[in-house]
């Protein structure tokens, strides 16, 4: 499988009370546009839990550029409309140098 990026940024949280998991959707959806604009972006995937915790896992070229894109990203007021949705205390931020990508294989 080809890498779609070589920097895994993890992110993991839960949203503040009276959030519903529609509205965090929706503001997470509005975030593509806005990572689009960085260079170095790859590619992003969001999922939520059944227990309502969110996990986002955007793909960097590089670490440098995933960083600059997160000191970027306060700045936009897009992006922040969104965070305010984000409970601060749960976030928790992590990245990753991927060293290894396999597909599964197509079997009958």
């Amino acid at each position: 499988m080809e890498l779609q990026g070589k920097t895994l940024e993890m992110v993991i949280f839960k949203t503040k009370a009276g959030v519903s998991t529609e509205a965090a959707q929706l503001a997470m959806n509005k975030l593509n546009t806005v990572l689009d604009e960085f260079k170095g972006y790859s590619q992003r995937f969001t999922a939520v839990s059944e227990d309502g915790e969110f996990i986002d896992l955007v793909f960097w070229d590089n670490l440098d550029y995933a960083m600059q894109a997160n000191e970027a990203v306060m700045k936009n007021e897009e992006a922040l409309e969104s965070f305010g949705l984000i409970d601060d205390q749960s976030m928790q931020c992590r990245h990753y140098e991927i060293f290894n990508s396999v597909k599964a294989s197509s079997k009958v």
